[in-house]
């Protein structure tokens, strides 16, 4: 029995351990692992870390109930400095972790500024959403959390990392830790000591030198992490340049102009001289190797990052070695601020996780943190005198605060960041790579134009030829805008009114706005340029098509006459018909542009070059249904153009219903030579593809109206077709008559022009005579066989008689 009743108590345990253990919330965290995975010995440090953050959720959960039995639960992505096939760490850290994001298989990700907003810029990079799956991953992914914590109570952050959590208002990353590069030396080598007294007035050149006078006569860095050797080139390039937009605007010039050349001649030279030649395999050296040199006293100093103090203690407490560290020269120093940033995929309830991360983040969390584990705190030292936790880090830890008051922060995604340049992401997935390749083959010039792709487009540095595209655009408009003058002088000309001038005035300004469109490719950009040239470009096809389709109409109408038992045609009715389309559509794509999000996503990448084209996120069906419209369009011109031209037997007569199709296939043609040229030369070939756009403009606007243009003005006397001729007469003068025979009538004209102003009695019929023949003149049935063989009857008789 006693047995028994043991048993029983034993199933009562297991099950309420069972129960209570099954009431856990776990919460799964993606973090990288240490930067020194073997120094730090990461499979330990990850169990110790995990354990401590637990342990610290257990103690708050006693004044905060939400925090009961929950367990966090780490997952340390394996960050190795170099992929073997030479690829980007960061890029393939991305692409791995994105899918897991979007499943909600971690509910919160550390992350440092580095990836959070890396995707922001005002020109963006399809290279984000083609291989992470999303436009803005980073608002789109993490969680806002504004709604959970205000600003007021993040206050004891300091004010930048603060700042730089929050987007457009809203924070998405809650400051986690803070990190920056120093010096690692030891402290016993009197000739490092005097290094260390002057490194404010140091340069990295002058810092070489004099190691290159000392014993050990090297230095540690870590190249192989792609950070760090960023870090490196812009800490090198800051202890020369000042390159903050207040001291230039223009600073980040000095990276592709003349005095680029100069700085990354200089940074090679300082390359070749620390690696003593040896660049390749110096820049592929991990942090781990790089210390591993500094402990053997292989070199006078290690470049690594505060937060490695605790580790590099660890490891020289079995030496006789003693060390300290300071900041890089010029006191210029790259930071890392870290974030908690809670998934939005997650299935755990989204209030449970901002108490967590809240907890996490916390002074308190910070604090243990930085006495375990050595973690630079996020604090604004300057409060150290009100905010006890701030004040308690400082007096445990004097000489970080000295050294985080004294240091000139360098942000590198400021640094490489203009309202042209790429994002973030695509500079650190690619800029490293391009760096090392520079460092191994000197090739300068390949620096320098990388450099120079991040912050200019392909359109930017056209020079004299931009003002000529400027001048030949403007020389075409006003050539056009004299031809449309001329078609409303002679409007009453039946070669023209048949064609309905309106209308081709209507089309002529639409070709002539549509060649002065490829100026958008030129400065400046803004959003509102965007919806600009969004909407001009809305007029600028309705202004070809809709009167296209009206004359189209008109035409098919004149031979439809009898079909559509129509006495008369509109002009009128027709014009206000297409001028009422035009505006509702015109309205109907403002609208769009009111609702939609415009931002510019540039053709190409840093590696080759960046071809500015502007887009717009939402509203596709919307805009799905506009291109239906245009389609519908297109398809009645085919069905009108084919039936018009069978029943005339004249189809080549009104080739200038082609004008779509050349304008269709001329804009496919320039923008794709636009987007794929050499950037050498590009400004003369701008140039050049102008011309060919304004010619092609001229060509379609004389396929449209100039022969019969031409006809009226050698035939200056103009004939009022209302009073003379039924609108069913108009067919008669659709057509031209070939090429061969209008040539011939021009050359009869200029023989018999002196002829045709002797009688004023016979000028309506002589005027007559001069227009072609109709094509069915044979048949005594025409309506203007009489008009036709009368004129012809008097010209005759004029000639035999002279």
């Amino acid at each position: 029995m006693k047995i028994f009743c043991n048993y029983i108590v034993l199933i009562i345990s297991f099950l309420f351990i069972s129960f209570s253990q099954s009431e856990k919330t776990v919460i799964n965290i993606l973090a990288k692992q240490p930067d020194m995975p073997e120094t730090a010995n990461a499979e330990e440090w990850e169990i110790n870390y995990e354990n401590l953050i637990n342990s610290f959720l257990a103690e708050q959960s006693v004044g905060n109930p939400a925090l009961k039995d929950v367990e966090i639960s780490f997952s340390f992505y394996e960050y190795l400095p170099m992929k073997e096939n030479g690829g980007s760490m960061y890029f393939g850290y991305l692409y791995e972790i994105s899918p897991d994001l979007d499943d909600g298989i971690y509910d919160m990700m550390i992350l440092d500024d580095r990836i959070l907003f890396s995707e922001m810029s005002f020109m963006e990079s399809d290279l984000v959403e083609t291989y992470f799956y999303h436009r803005l991953p980073s608002i789109e992914i993490f969680h806002p959390l504004s709604e959970y914590v205000k600003k007021e109570e993040l206050s004891f952050n300091n004010e930048r990392t603060l700042r730089d959590g929050i987007y457009e208002g809203t924070i998405y990353g809650l400051p986690y830790e803070f990190d920056f590069d120093v010096l690692y030396y030891d402290d016993q080598n009197v000739d490092s000591i005097n290094m260390i007294n002057n490194m404010k007035e140091m340069t990295w050149d002058d810092l070489l030198t004099s190691i290159k006078s000392s014993t050990p006569n090297t230095q540690s860095i870590g190249l192989g992490d792609d950070n760090n050797l960023l870090d490196l080139l812009m800490e090198y390039a800051s202890s020369r340049y000042q390159l903050t937009k207040k001291y230039d605007p223009l600073y980040y010039e000095i990276f592709y102009n003349k005095t680029g050349e100069e700085f990354f001649s200089s940074f090679y030279n300082f390359m070749i001289m620390y690696t003593n030649g040896n660049v390749d395999e110096s820049i592929r050296i991990t942090l781990d190797d790089a210390f591993a040199d500094f402990k053997e006293k292989k070199s006078m100093f290690f470049k690594g990052k505060a937060s490695h103090c605790n580790i590099i203690r660890s490891e020289m407490a079995n030496t006789n070695s003693t060390f300290s560290y300071t900041l890089p020269p010029k006191y210029k120093t790259s930071v890392i601020e870290k974030f908690l940033a809670v998934n939005t995929n997650s299935k755990l309830d989204k209030n449970l996780l901002a108490e967590v991360a809240l907890a996490l983040t916390s002074k308190q969390a910070q604090l243990l943190r930085a006495n375990k584990f050595g973690a630079i705190p996020t604090f604004d030292i300057t409060k150290k005198d009100s905010i006890p936790e701030i004040k308690t880090y400082c007096t445990n830890q004097p000489y970080i605060c000295d050294i985080i008051e004294k240091m000139d922060r360098v942000y590198i995604k400021d640094i490489l960041k203009n309202e042209k340049s790429s994002p973030f992401v695509e500079i650190e997935s690619f800029l490293p790579r391009l760096i090392r390749s520079y460092l191994d083959n000197s090739d300068i010039d390949g620096a320098v134009f990388a450099f120079k792709n991040i912050f200019t487009l392909l359109t930017d540095d056209l020079g004299i030829f931009k003002i000529l595209s400027y001048i030949i655009v403007i020389a075409f408009s006003l050539f056009f805008l004299i031809i449309i003058f001329l078609i409303y002088k002679h409007k009453e000309h039946p070669y023209i009114k048949v064609i309905s001038p309106i209308f081709c005035i209507m089309i002529i300004i639409g070709t002539t706005m549509n060649m002065c469109k490829y100026l958008q490719y030129v400065l400046p950009y803004t959003a509102f340029m965007a919806k600009f040239w969004f909407i001009y470009e809305t007029i600028t096809i309705n202004l070809i098509y809709v009167p296209m389709f009206a004359v189209t109409y008109r035409i098919y109408r004149i031979f439809k006459t009898n079909l559509f038992m129509t006495n008369a045609l509109d002009n009128k009715r027709l014009f206000i018909g297409i001028s009422s389309v035009i505006l509702a559509v015109i309205a109907y794509r403002a609208y769009i542009a009111s609702i939609v999000s415009f931002y510019y996503l540039p053709i190409g990448s840093l590696r080759f070059t960046r071809f500015p084209v502007a887009t717009f996120e939402g509203g596709d069906t919307l805009d799905n249904i506009y291109i239906i419209y245009l389609y519908g369009i297109f398809i009645a011109l085919l069905f009108m153009m084919i039936n018009t031209g069978r029943i005339s037997r004249k189809f080549g007569d009104i080739s200038y219903i082609f004008v779509i199709f050349i304008l269709n296939i001329s804009d496919f043609i320039v923008t794709r030579l636009l987007e794929k040229l050499s950037h050498i030369n590009y400004p003369r070939y701008f140039f050049l593809i102008m011309l060919f756009n304004c010619l092609v403009s001229f060509f379609c606007i004389h396929l449209l109206i100039g022969s019969r243009l031409l006809f009226v003005l050698m035939f200056p006397d103009n004939i009022n077709a209302n009073s003379i001729l039924k609108s069913s007469d108009l067919k008669e003068f659709v057509p031209l008559t070939s090429r061969k025979k209008y040539n011939k009538l021009l050359k009869k004209f200029k023989e018999n022009i002196s002829i045709s102003f002797k009688s004023k009695k016979n000028s309506s019929v002589n005027n007559l005579s001069y227009i072609s023949k109709p094509y069915n003149v044979n048949s005594r049935s025409n309506k203007n066989y009489s008009l036709y063989t009368s004129a012809n009857t008097g010209l005759n008789s004029k000639l035999n008689s002279g």
